[in-house]
C-alpha cells in the first residue's frame, strides 16, 4: 500500500487520528500507553450549532458524547486552508471542495438530552435520513448496531456531525456527508 505524505496530512486534518494511542516499551514487561487528547469534563462549549467529531460512550447509565469541535470549509476558504496546511499547492484544485480544520483535537464530554434528535444518513440512499435514539448511536459507535445500513460510520472512529448544544447538553446531532 502506497501512503503519501499528502494522504497522511489529510487524515490528520480530518481528525481520524483523534483516538490513536501510542504504545511504547520501557524495558520492563509492561507497555506504556501514551494518553489520548485530554477530555474536559465540564462542557465549555457555548449554546449553538457546531461541526465536529463525535465519539460515544456511557457515564453510568447515560449515553455521553466526547465532542471534538472542528471547522468544515468549502470554496476559496477551503482551498486556502489546504494550501496553508501543505495538503495541496496553490495551483492545484482541492478534491471535493471540502477541507476540515481541526488544530485542537481535544474533546469535551457532553451529555445527550434524553429527547435528543439524532439523524444519520442511510447507506442505501444518502439523500434519506434515519432518526435514531441515543442507545442506537452508542451501538453504532461500538459496532453492535443491527438495523438499516448507515452511511459513514466506522465503529470506534469519531463521526462527523453537526450538533446543537443548549444548556450544556446536546439536543440534536446530524450526521454530515463527507465526499
Amino acid at each position: 500500500m502506497n501512503i503519501t505524505s499528502r494522504s497522511i496530512a489529510l487524515a490528520l486534518v480530518l481528525g481520524l487520528s483523534a483516538c490513536a494511542q501510542q504504545v511504547t516499551t520501557t524495558g520492563s514487561s509492561e507497555p506504556v500507553v501514551d494518553s489520548i487528547p485530554p477530555v474536559t469534563v465540564a462542557p465549555s462549549v457555548a449554546d449553538g450549532t457546531y461541526f465536529g467529531f463525535v465519539s460515544v460512550g456511557e457515564d453510568g447509565e447515560k449515553v455521553v458524547v466526547d465532542f471534538d469541535q472542528a471547522e468544515m470549509l468549502s470554496g476559496q476558504e477551503a482551498h486556502d486552508a489546504a494550501v496553508a496546511a501543505g495538503v495541496i499547492t496553490a495551483d492545484e484544485d482541492l478534491p471535493n471542495d471540502v477541507f476540515i480544520v481541526n488544530p485542537d483535537e481535544s474533546t469535551e464530554r457532553v451529555n445527550l438530552a434524553s429527547d435528543a434528535v439524532i439523524t444519520m444518513l442511510s447507506a442505501e440512499d444518502p439523500a434519506a435520513t434515519l432518526d435514531i435514539d441515543a442507545e442506537t448511536l452508542g451501538a453504532l459507535f461500538a459496532g453492535g448496531y443491527e438495523g438499516p445500513s448507515v452511511y459513514g460510520v466506522v465503529p470506534g472512529q469519531p463521526m462527523p456531525m453537526m450538533v446543537d448544544i443548549a444548556g450544556d447538553v446536546i439536543t440534536a446531532a446530524r450526521a454530515v456527508y463527507l465526499p
